[in-house]
């Protein structure tokens, strides 16, 4: 499956951001996405929250795939 994204993220102050924007295309459709996760240092540290937030990423763009290619089916 073809795909590129984006990402960025932002720490400011106990307060962090990360965005992941991009487009895949899934036998033929193409299907644009933008996930992104705020928190603050009370809700976990960078060191667990962004492995869990990259793994939670890979783990919804494969459920949209798998579901494209069921309904085209």
């Amino acid at each position: 499956t073809p795909a590129y994204l984006k990402g960025g993220s932002i720490s400011w102050d106990g307060f962090y951001c990360m965005a992941t924007a991009g487009q895949m295309i899934v036998g033929g459709t193409r299907v644009t996405f933008c996930l992104i996760l705020n928190w603050h240092d009370r809700d976990g540290s960078e060191a667990t929250v962004v492995p869990a937030y990259k793994q939670a990423v890979a783990d919804v763009l494969s459920q949209i795939r798998q579901q494209v290619l069921k309904t085209k089916g």
